[in-house]
């Protein structure tokens, strides 16, 4: 299409994050300013529990159908529940203006998803979460419930997903952000810990076992501990990249954007996933069999602890920096260039 000054007028992108952690809101980061030079984008954005502040405006920001994080491992259930207002999502899917669009990109964030389905607009499921999908992935064994819950938490769609490894012809490797590969990597003398579904008491506890290790944690309400060797400092995603590259090991959940940053950078790391979480017991497993050790229950994390600081650095994952490709080939198969 072409304005009246005869210059081709962009088509629009309507762009989905999930709130829920900052794992999609980092990889927004470098999606949508990519977005931006091909088409006119606009950011929905739903879910609770992110602390990152991003660099685009958010055109619509809604409560979703996010998930509460609790401080024992695991997710917030009942919390989660008492929470949820599905009424308030269906007129959110109503009222969404997806025929507007001429893609709806999705990472994992339902009323879009859903409103694109019931209205016929173009979508496509461009998240980890896709992944999930795949028989191919490592999983971990016997019944888990999450699988189902994701199945019915996001409509049919066409999907392309990230893994620390390309399982399957939809599945590509992590997108590394720009500011990870432009980090000099060096080793300080601190393990670098995020582990907000653990609380604080735990954490001071662990570090007060080992006098001899100092521990550097980033968490969403920092508090101050008399623990020496043990410093809380506010989640601040610069700060946290440039502790990443500093320290000699990283405790961490088992997202998947800093655990592959972790690998991009050659840190050695130890996971432990949220229980009830099936994405993460599914990134756990994979790990798992790239060598990572997994702490799977929360009696074993300071024998899991011992180990892992017996280890030495892994090798650099050189992942490749294949976004924008990715990105343009998408957009071409969707006639949006």
């Amino acid at each position: 299409m072409e304005t009246s000054s005869g210059h081709s007028k962009k088509k629009r992108v309507l762009y989905g994050i999930q709130g829920t952690g900052n794992g999609h809101l980092s990889r927004a980061r470098e999606i949508v300013p990519i977005l931006k030079k091909y088409a006119d984008v606009d950011v929905i954005l739903s879910g609770r529990e992110h602390h990152l502040k991003v660099e685009f405006d958010i055109t619509y920001q809604k409560k979703g159908l996010g998930f509460f994080i609790g401080k024992k491992g695991g997710i917030n259930f009942p919390k989660t529940i008492t929470h949820l207002q599905f009424s308030e999502f269906l007129k959110d899917v109503h009222k969404l203006p997806v025929n507007d669009y001429d893609l709806v990109i999705n990472d994992l964030e339902p009323i879009s998803a859903w409103a694109a389905y019931l209205k016929r607009t173009p979508v496509i499921l461009l998240s980890h979460q896709a992944i999930l999908y795949s028989p191919n992935i490592p999983r971990p064994k016997g019944l888990h419930y999450g699988k189902a819950v994701y199945k019915a938490y996001m409509p049919p769609m066409k999907k392309l997903g990230y893994h620390f490894k390309a399982y399957d012809d939809f599945i590509t490797t992590p997108i590394i952000r720009k500011d990870i590969r432009a980090q000099e990597i060096t080793q300080e003398d601190f393990y670098l810990v995020y582990l907000d579904s653990y609380g604080t008491e735990f954490i001071e506890e662990w570090a007060a076992e080992y006098p001899h290790e100092n521990f550097k944690v980033f968490t969403a309400q920092p508090i101050e501990t008399k623990v020496p060797n043990l410093s809380f400092h506010k989640s601040d995603a610069t700060k946290f990249t440039q502790a990443m590259a500093a320290c000699k090991g990283l405790i961490t959940g088992a997202g998947f954007e800093t655990p592959a940053e972790a690998l991009f950078l050659g840190k050695k790391l130890l996971v432990v996933p949220l229980k009830g979480q099936y994405e993460q017991l599914c990134n756990a497993k994979a790990l798992e069999e790239m060598g990572v050790p997994v702490v799977w229950k929360r009696k074993k994390f300071f024998k899991m602890f011992e180990y892992f600081k017996t280890l030495p650095n892994p090798e650099r994952i050189s992942y490749p920096d294949e976004t924008e490709e990715l990105l343009v080939k998408l957009l071409k198969k969707y006639s949006v260039i």
